[in-house]
């Protein structure tokens, strides 16, 4: 199955390079709006942190600037994604080729078929929120200074990337309230977690000083995004944004997880993923209650939920991988 899901997604990847050469569409305006940052390198800019310009910047110096070449770059990165999906999945006590099967999984999600055609934010912050929870898991095995120092910098990045890195905050606390073991590493080791916001500060830093020298033109404009001024309830909203999360991370795999429910274990591992994938999704359908909430908001949660559905499967396990696999990809196909 492994095998003939690598050729089908080769293919796949042929048809969006394809569409790439063929479409007659233009960047699009946030698209557009980080290419131009990109050509004029800061710490900061009004609506993101600086991070995508920058890795626009280096794929651009490599690649040029056409449009086929800045619309293979999620495509690119989304691959290396991929690497961090299954080393996570290794790290999270998968077997190899459950971790294999998540991997590939990942990459025909119709949230990542949709997104690897995008310039966008989500897709460089997915890539540092993998390998943050992977270094986190390395941290309870081993809770080295190195651990430490290293989770400072790839969390640090992930907020470079994209503000919503600040979940991983509020789902380290859910972790540690569910996991004692956890609990006590960080506790035993004050002086090393003390180390790892440190770092997350420092690399941090340059976009926190120039938010400050800007009188906070980012944080201003995502507060306003967010939009919490004008209140209007409307429970339809957050059910829409659950219905869309379902569809992103693709219904057979969401109905394979309803016909297994009753047989999940709550162990550590199914623990860590919904403490990294629940809570975000609770507060942006809170938001989408309250406010508003658009689909790609709590994108990180995907990530371990989609892993989480994939281990908890029991009835008609290769069935349901194999289905879902087959639809995520006609709607690849279609899209592209």
């Amino acid at each position: 199955m492994s095998k003939s899901f690598v050729f089908f997604i080769i293919l796949l990847t042929v048809l969006k390079i394809f569409a790439a050469f063929s479409t007659n569409f233009s960047l699009f305006g946030d698209e557009a709006q980080y290419w131009l940052w990109s050509k004029k390198l800061d710490i900061g800019y009004l609506s993101k942190p600086p991070l995508i310009s920058w890795m626009i910047m280096l794929h651009t110096f490599f690649f040029g600037d056409s449009f086929e070449s800045l619309k293979l770059f999620p495509i690119f990165f989304y691959f290396f994604t991929a690497i961090a999906i299954y080393n996570f999945s290794q790290k999270l006590g998968l077997e190899k080729n459950v971790s294999v099967i998540c991997t590939l999984t990942f990459l025909i999600l119709p949230a990542v078929s949709l997104s690897s055609f995008l310039l966008s934010t989500d897709v460089i912050l997915l890539f540092f929120w993998t390998i943050s929870m992977g270094v986190l898991l390395d941290i309870r095995k081993n809770a080295s200074t190195y651990n430490f120092f290293i989770l400072g910098i790839v969390l640090g990045l992930a907020f470079l990337s994209k503000y919503a890195a600040v979940y991983f905050f509020i789902c380290l606390f859910f972790i540690l309230f569910f996991d004692n073991f956890l609990r006590k590493i960080l506790f035993s080791n004050k002086i090393k977690f003390v180390l790892f916001l440190l770092v997350f500060i420092v690399v941090v830093s340059p976009n926190i000083l120039w938010n400050s020298m800007n009188d906070w033109l980012t944080l201003d404009h995502t507060s306003k995004n967010a939009n919490l001024k004008n209140i209007n309830i409307n429970f339809f909203r957050g059910f829409e944004f659950l219905l869309i999360q379902i569809f992103m991370i693709g219904p057979i795999l969401f109905i394979g997880f309803i016909m297994s429910i009753k047989k999940i274990s709550y162990d550590f591992e199914n623990i860590f993923l919904l403490s990294f994938s629940v809570p975000i999704l609770v507060v942006v359908f809170t938001e989408g209650v309250v406010v508003r909430a658009n689909a790609n908001w709590a994108a990180v949660a995907l990530v371990s939920l989609f892993v989480f559905f994939v281990r908890s499967l029991n009835y008609h396990k290769n069935l349901i991988i194999l289905s879902n696999f087959m639809v995520n990809y006609v709607f690849g196909v279609v899209l592209f």
